[in-house]
């Protein structure tokens, strides 16, 4: 593992944690969502720590790829539940089985 690319990802994980954290706030329902959309920020900080030219101050830079990643994935769970709310509109009774008579359902469990 490169020196420098471990010290300069701790230092703007130092330098930015709490920013990092506030943001994944904002995208995540609880606690445990945040801090699984942070592990998923440090994941991709890490992961394209090498792509960072310095164009850039490097608070900038982190910032932006922690916006990026919260975006993608509220992008990606607004997705889901979409899906999961069109599934919850079926009428299950149009597939059969709810239509059953209780005695005879009874008798396909057994």
């Amino acid at each position: 593992m490169d020196q420098d690319l471990e010290s300069t990802f701790l230092e703007g994980l130092e330098q930015n944690k709490q920013q990092m954290l506030r943001i994944c706030s904002v995208y995540a329902n609880d606690d445990e969502d945040r801090n699984d959309l942070f592990q998923e920020v440090l994941i991709n900080v890490w992961k394209s720590m090498p792509s960072f030219k310095g164009a850039s101050s490097l608070n900038t830079w982190i910032y932006r790829v922690t916006l990026n990643v919260c975006l993608r994935m509220h992008a990606r769970d607004a997705k889901k539940r979409k899906i999961f709310r069109k599934m919850d509109s079926i009428e299950l009774s149009r597939y059969g089985g709810l239509d059953q008579p209780r005695e005879e359902s009874e008798q396909l469990v057994h």
